[in-house]
């Protein structure tokens, strides 16, 4: 049978699940991010045309930090500012 873990153990081991695990903290990797291609869609055709501007909107907890968050990288490396 296994000893118990010492506090020292669980906080170093809660600490590293939180790593892992953390489901609502807004996704800031393209490989995490997936389901959303028609809004991004939507927000690249709307930002690719002179003058216009996109606004995400809506509920909390529905991904806006998240599309913001994988598009940023990408429209900054083409030179289109994120703001």
């Amino acid at each position: 049978m296994p000893e118990p873990m010492t506090a020292e153990q669980t906080v170093a081991l809660t600490i590293a699940i939180n790593k892992v695990f953390n489901p609502s903290a807004p996704v800031d990797e393209t490989a995490l991010f997936a389901g959303r291609s028609q809004q991004i869609s939507q927000l690249l055709n709307t930002i690719s045309q002179r003058g216009q501007h996109a606004i995400i909107y809506g509920e909390r907890g529905v991904g806006k930090t998240s599309i913001a968050n994988i598009l940023t990288p990408w429209l900054e490396s083409i030179g289109k500012p994120a703001s």
